[in-house]
Protein backbone atom coordinates (compact mmCIF):
# COMPACT_ATOMS: atom_id res chain seq x y z
CA UNK A 1 0.00 0.00 0.00
CA UNK A 2 2.30 2.83 0.98
CA UNK A 3 4.80 1.55 -1.85
CA UNK A 4 2.01 2.77 -4.39
CA UNK A 5 1.46 6.23 -3.21
CA UNK A 6 5.31 6.18 -3.41
CA UNK A 7 4.95 5.15 -7.00
CA UNK A 8 2.67 7.45 -8.31
CA UNK A 9 4.20 9.82 -9.91
CA UNK A 10 2.20 12.91 -8.36
CA UNK A 11 4.90 14.31 -5.62
CA UNK A 12 2.77 16.92 -3.56
CA UNK A 13 0.97 14.48 -0.63
CA UNK A 14 1.57 13.22 2.59
CA UNK A 15 0.51 9.28 4.18
CA UNK A 16 -0.96 9.77 7.62
CA UNK A 17 -0.29 5.77 8.58
CA UNK A 18 -2.86 5.49 11.42
CA UNK A 19 -2.06 2.52 13.57
CA UNK A 20 -5.16 1.33 15.12
CA UNK A 21 -3.87 -0.87 17.53
CA UNK A 22 -2.02 -3.03 15.85
CA UNK A 23 -0.95 -6.58 17.93
CA UNK A 24 2.29 -6.52 16.57
CA UNK A 25 4.87 -3.30 16.42
CA UNK A 26 4.73 -1.91 12.51
CA UNK A 27 7.12 0.25 12.76
CA UNK A 28 10.48 -1.72 11.45
CA UNK A 29 8.58 -2.65 8.93
CA UNK A 30 7.58 1.16 8.05
CA UNK A 31 10.79 2.70 9.11
CA UNK A 32 12.35 2.83 5.41
CA UNK A 33 9.23 5.02 4.68
CA UNK A 34 9.12 7.44 7.69
CA UNK A 35 12.60 8.38 6.61
CA UNK A 36 10.36 10.59 3.95
CA UNK A 37 8.82 13.77 5.84
CA UNK A 38 5.60 12.79 3.80
CA UNK A 39 4.98 9.97 5.83
CA UNK A 40 3.39 10.36 9.00
CA UNK A 41 2.72 7.96 11.62
CA UNK A 42 -0.16 8.10 13.93
CA UNK A 43 -0.49 5.55 16.59
CA UNK A 44 -3.69 4.73 18.18
CA UNK A 45 -5.88 2.85 20.58
CA UNK A 46 -8.13 -0.26 18.39
CA UNK A 47 -11.29 1.29 17.39
CA UNK A 48 -12.01 0.31 14.12
CA UNK A 49 -12.50 1.32 11.02
CA UNK A 50 -14.67 4.31 11.28
CA UNK A 51 -12.73 5.45 14.05
CA UNK A 52 -9.44 5.18 12.30
CA UNK A 53 -10.16 6.81 9.24
CA UNK A 54 -11.56 9.95 11.41
CA UNK A 55 -7.96 10.06 12.98
CA UNK A 56 -5.86 10.41 9.64
CA UNK A 57 -9.25 12.83 8.25
CA UNK A 58 -7.94 15.21 11.47
CA UNK A 59 -4.62 14.80 10.75
CA UNK A 60 -4.75 15.67 7.12
CA UNK A 61 -3.55 18.73 5.99
CA UNK A 62 -4.17 18.40 2.20
CA UNK A 63 -7.04 20.01 0.03
CA UNK A 64 -8.02 16.74 -1.38
CA UNK A 65 -8.10 13.34 1.07
CA UNK A 66 -8.13 10.04 -0.16
CA UNK A 67 -8.19 6.61 1.64
CA UNK A 68 -6.34 3.51 1.23
CA UNK A 69 -6.87 0.37 3.50
CA UNK A 70 -3.70 -1.66 4.46
CA UNK A 71 -3.50 -4.78 2.08
CA UNK A 72 -4.97 -2.65 -0.95
CA UNK A 73 -2.99 -0.80 -3.87
CA UNK A 74 -2.58 3.06 -5.18
CA UNK A 75 -2.59 2.60 -9.06
CA UNK A 76 0.28 4.96 -10.55
CA UNK A 77 -1.05 8.54 -11.90
CA UNK A 78 -4.20 8.76 -9.92
CA UNK A 79 -3.96 11.32 -7.70
CA UNK A 80 -2.48 13.57 -10.79
CA UNK A 81 -5.51 12.80 -12.29
CA UNK A 82 -8.52 12.74 -10.16
CA UNK A 83 -6.83 16.34 -8.90
CA UNK A 84 -6.83 17.99 -12.18
CA UNK A 85 -10.16 16.49 -12.93
CA UNK A 86 -11.29 17.73 -9.35
CA UNK A 87 -9.85 21.13 -10.08
CA UNK A 88 -10.84 21.91 -13.27
CA UNK A 89 -14.42 21.77 -11.89
CA UNK A 90 -13.21 24.35 -9.34
CA UNK A 91 -15.10 23.96 -6.25
CA UNK A 92 -18.39 22.80 -7.84
CA UNK A 93 -17.15 18.80 -7.26
CA UNK A 94 -16.62 17.86 -3.61
CA UNK A 95 -15.89 13.78 -4.90
CA UNK A 96 -14.03 12.50 -7.67
CA UNK A 97 -14.46 8.83 -8.16
CA UNK A 98 -13.53 6.23 -10.43
CA UNK A 99 -13.02 2.34 -11.40
CA UNK A 100 -11.46 -0.30 -9.49
CA UNK A 101 -9.91 -4.07 -9.52
CA UNK A 102 -10.46 -7.00 -7.34
CA UNK A 103 -7.32 -8.52 -6.80
CA UNK A 104 -6.50 -12.26 -4.98
CA UNK A 105 -4.17 -12.51 -2.03
CA UNK A 106 -0.90 -12.74 -4.26
CA UNK A 107 -1.87 -9.68 -5.83
CA UNK A 108 -3.41 -11.26 -9.37
CA UNK A 109 -6.48 -9.56 -10.97
CA UNK A 110 -9.68 -11.53 -10.15
CA UNK A 111 -11.78 -8.74 -12.07
CA UNK A 112 -12.77 -5.28 -12.53
CA UNK A 113 -15.50 -3.02 -11.58
CA UNK A 114 -16.27 -0.21 -13.90
CA UNK A 115 -18.74 2.19 -13.03
CA UNK A 116 -20.60 5.26 -14.15
CA UNK A 117 -21.62 9.21 -13.87
CA UNK A 118 -24.82 9.38 -12.27
CA UNK A 119 -26.56 12.67 -12.30
CA UNK A 120 -27.14 14.22 -9.06
CA UNK A 121 -30.87 13.93 -8.36
CA UNK A 122 -30.39 9.99 -8.59
CA UNK A 123 -27.42 9.93 -6.56
CA UNK A 124 -29.09 8.82 -2.91
CA UNK A 125 -31.28 5.86 -5.25
CA UNK A 126 -28.00 4.83 -6.53
CA UNK A 127 -25.85 4.80 -4.22
CA UNK A 128 -28.46 2.25 -2.53
CA UNK A 129 -28.77 0.16 -5.49
CA UNK A 130 -27.40 -3.41 -5.75
CA UNK A 131 -24.28 -1.61 -7.73
CA UNK A 132 -23.81 1.30 -6.46
CA UNK A 133 -21.57 3.67 -8.17
CA UNK A 134 -18.67 4.34 -5.74
CA UNK A 135 -16.28 2.71 -4.00
CA UNK A 136 -14.11 4.29 -0.97
CA UNK A 137 -11.22 3.15 -1.82
CA UNK A 138 -11.34 5.11 -5.70
CA UNK A 139 -12.42 8.64 -3.96
CA UNK A 140 -10.76 11.39 -3.87
CA UNK A 141 -12.75 14.46 -1.81
CA UNK A 142 -12.26 17.29 -0.72
CA UNK A 143 -11.17 17.54 3.22
CA UNK A 144 -13.59 20.98 3.73
CA UNK A 145 -16.64 18.81 2.84
CA UNK A 146 -15.53 15.50 4.01
CA UNK A 147 -14.98 17.50 7.99
CA UNK A 148 -18.47 19.84 7.50
CA UNK A 149 -20.04 16.29 7.12
CA UNK A 150 -18.60 14.83 10.64
CA UNK A 151 -16.62 12.27 8.78
CA UNK A 152 -17.53 8.64 9.77
CA UNK A 153 -20.00 6.97 11.71
CA UNK A 154 -17.62 4.44 14.13
CA UNK A 155 -21.09 2.68 14.62
CA UNK A 156 -21.34 1.76 10.92
CA UNK A 157 -18.22 -0.30 10.15
CA UNK A 158 -18.97 -2.09 6.55
CA UNK A 159 -21.50 0.50 6.31
CA UNK A 160 -19.27 3.40 6.97
CA UNK A 161 -18.67 4.79 3.66
CA UNK A 162 -21.90 4.62 2.30
CA UNK A 163 -23.50 6.46 4.95
CA UNK A 164 -21.04 9.36 4.46
CA UNK A 165 -21.82 9.42 0.63
CA UNK A 166 -25.54 9.64 1.03
CA UNK A 167 -25.05 12.17 3.59
CA UNK A 168 -22.64 14.35 1.43
CA UNK A 169 -25.22 14.03 -0.90
CA UNK A 170 -28.19 15.12 0.91
CA UNK A 171 -26.11 18.16 1.81
CA UNK A 172 -25.72 19.01 -1.60
CA UNK A 173 -22.28 17.86 -2.71
CA UNK A 174 -21.18 17.12 -6.43
CA UNK A 175 -19.51 13.81 -7.02
CA UNK A 176 -17.89 13.65 -10.60
CA UNK A 177 -16.99 10.20 -11.91
CA UNK A 178 -13.60 10.38 -14.01
CA UNK A 179 -13.17 6.83 -15.68
CA UNK A 180 -10.56 4.58 -15.39
CA UNK A 181 -8.66 2.14 -12.63
CA UNK A 182 -7.35 4.00 -10.06
CA UNK A 183 -7.24 1.34 -7.10
CA UNK A 184 -6.79 -2.51 -6.48
CA UNK A 185 -9.20 -3.92 -3.17
CA UNK A 186 -7.51 -7.09 -2.20
CA UNK A 187 -9.89 -10.16 -1.31
CA UNK A 188 -8.66 -12.82 1.47
CA UNK A 189 -10.08 -14.61 4.20
CA UNK A 190 -10.31 -11.89 6.64
CA UNK A 191 -12.79 -9.84 4.59
CA UNK A 192 -15.48 -8.61 6.98
CA UNK A 193 -18.54 -8.60 5.15
CA UNK A 194 -19.56 -12.32 5.91
CA UNK A 195 -19.18 -11.81 9.74
CA UNK A 196 -21.88 -11.56 12.01
CA UNK A 197 -20.67 -7.79 13.15
CA UNK A 198 -20.92 -6.55 9.46
CA UNK A 199 -25.08 -8.38 9.34
CA UNK A 200 -25.18 -6.21 12.69
CA UNK A 201 -23.97 -3.29 11.42
CA UNK A 202 -26.24 -3.57 8.40
CA UNK A 203 -29.23 -3.20 10.27
CA UNK A 204 -28.24 -0.13 12.17
CA UNK A 205 -27.51 1.26 8.80
CA UNK A 206 -30.88 0.95 7.51
CA UNK A 207 -32.05 2.48 10.93
CA UNK A 208 -30.12 5.40 10.77
CA UNK A 209 -31.83 5.64 6.99
CA UNK A 210 -35.06 5.69 8.58
CA UNK A 211 -35.03 8.01 10.77
CA UNK A 212 -33.00 10.01 8.20
CA UNK A 213 -35.91 9.62 5.97
CA UNK A 214 -38.65 10.56 8.43
CA UNK A 215 -37.11 14.20 7.44
CA UNK A 216 -36.19 14.12 4.17
CA UNK A 217 -38.84 12.78 0.95
CA UNK A 218 -35.64 11.58 -1.58
CA UNK A 219 -34.28 9.44 1.22
CA UNK A 220 -38.49 8.02 1.61
CA UNK A 221 -38.82 7.26 -1.99
CA UNK A 222 -36.04 5.00 -2.18
CA UNK A 223 -35.98 3.37 0.96
CA UNK A 224 -38.84 0.54 0.23
CA UNK A 225 -36.07 -0.72 -1.68
CA UNK A 226 -33.22 -0.78 -0.06
CA UNK A 227 -34.99 -2.21 3.25
CA UNK A 228 -36.40 -5.17 0.96
CA UNK A 229 -32.46 -6.27 -0.13
CA UNK A 230 -30.99 -5.50 3.18
CA UNK A 231 -33.66 -8.23 5.06
CA UNK A 232 -33.13 -10.26 2.18
CA UNK A 233 -29.27 -9.98 2.41
CA UNK A 234 -29.35 -11.03 5.98
CA UNK A 235 -31.31 -13.77 5.66
CA UNK A 236 -29.13 -15.38 2.99
CA UNK A 237 -26.57 -14.69 5.75
CA UNK A 238 -27.93 -17.42 8.17
CA UNK A 239 -29.17 -19.71 5.25
CA UNK A 240 -25.57 -19.80 4.48
CA UNK A 241 -25.03 -21.02 8.10
CA UNK A 242 -28.46 -23.70 8.12
CA UNK A 243 -30.12 -21.02 10.74
CA UNK A 244 -33.30 -21.77 8.60
CA UNK A 245 -35.81 -20.23 10.99
CA UNK A 246 -33.45 -16.77 10.92
CA UNK A 247 -33.43 -17.01 7.47
CA UNK A 248 -37.00 -17.50 6.40
CA UNK A 249 -38.23 -14.55 9.04
CA UNK A 250 -35.19 -12.01 7.36
CA UNK A 251 -36.18 -13.31 3.78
Amino acid sequence: ALSSVDRDGFEHWEVVLVDDGSPVDPRPLIAPFLKDDRFCYVPTAHGGIAAALNRGLRHARGRWTAFLDQDDRSLPDRFQRQIAFGEAHGDAIAVVYSDYERIDERGRVIDRYVSRAVPHDRLVRECLSDRGPIALGTVLCRTDWLRCAGGFDPDLSGFDECDLFIRLALAGAEFGYLPGIVHQWRRHGGNTMKSPEFQAARLRFLAKLERTAEADERLRAVLPAFQGRSWYAVGLYHAERGSWGEALRWC
